[in-house]
Formats: structure tokens, C-alpha cells, sequence
């Protein structure tokens, strides 16, 4: 093979893997409850998080990967909506930020008071709604491309 086609071949397939983890989404289940949610895996897609969004239907929402435990800090810079927020470690929930509002004159800012390696936006009321509890399980059960 050509050393350029090589190179195109290899940049094609990183351009695939980025399309493929920009654009991965999940099913979870809390509570015998099906989420669809987008997954923010990179620091791009953290650092923008909910962002521009209008609203969350009950069933979505954004989850925040992380590959380790630690205490997170989350804002809520240019949010157009309030969210409850599930703090996650080892698929339990481990703290909860309910009904966290969004102000126009400063930017909301929390954390998770816990170490957590999942951070889980959902629409505000959704965790009243479902009984979402600490020490609830979470359930991922797949992970896809397209809105099923």
C-alpha cells in the first residue's frame, strides 16, 4: 500500500472513532425507569455539557464518564434550564443535587461531596417524580448511536 493512502486510511479511521464516541448515547434504568442519554465521554463534551439545550424530555438526559473516582465540580454556565443532578459511584448513586437552579446574575456552581466516577443531568423534578434515592442502582443496559 501507499504510504499516502496509509495516511488517509489511518485519518479516516480516527475521524470515525471520534464520530462514534461524540455521538454515543445509552439506555439506563433507575428504579424500573428507562433513560436515553447522551454520554459525555471527552473534556470537550464535559466542559459543554447541557449547554444550548432547550429542555430535557423525563426520559433524558446527559451522563459525564469518568475512568476514576474523584470529587466533582460542576457548573451551570449559560444552562437555559433548572436539572437534578445524580452524583454516581460503582452504578449506586452516592449523593443527589435536586432542582438545581439557574441564575442570571451568577453561575451555579456544585459538587459532588462524594468521590464519583458518573455524573448523571437529568430534567428537574425527575429524581421527586421516580423516587430516586442514595444507594439507588444504576443500570446501564446499552449503549447506541441513533435515538431508538
Amino acid at each position: 500500500m501507499i504510504p499516502c493512502k496509509k495516511i488517509i486510511l489511518i485519518v479516516f479511521f480516527i475521524f470515525l472513532i471520534l464520530f462514534l464516541i461524540v455521538n454515543l448515547k445509552a439506555e439506563l434504568i433507575i428504579n424500573d425507569f428507562s433513560f436515553k442519554v447522551d454520554l459525555a465521554l471527552l473534556s470537550s463534551e464535559k466542559n459543554r455539557g447541557l449547554r444550548g439545550t432547550d429542555s430535557l424530555k423525563e426520559d433524558q438526559g446527559m451522563l459525564f464518564f469518568y475512568f476514576n473516582d474523584d470529587i466533582r465540580y460542576f457548573w451551570m454556565k449559560d444552562m437555559n434550564f433548572p436539572i437534578d443532578v445524580l452524583w454516581i459511584k460503582d452504578n449506586k448513586v452516592v449523593n443527589i443535587s435536586e432542582n438545581v437552579s439557574i441564575s442570571e446574575n451568577e453561575i451555579t456552581k456544585m459538587n459532588s461531596v462524594y468521590p464519583a466516577d458518573k455524573v448523571l443531568e437529568l430534567k428537574a423534578g425527575t429524581i421527586l417524580k421516580h423516587n430516586i434515592k442514595i444507594n439507588d442502582k444504576v443500570v446501564i443496559t446499552r449503549y447506541f448511536l441513533i435515538d431508538l
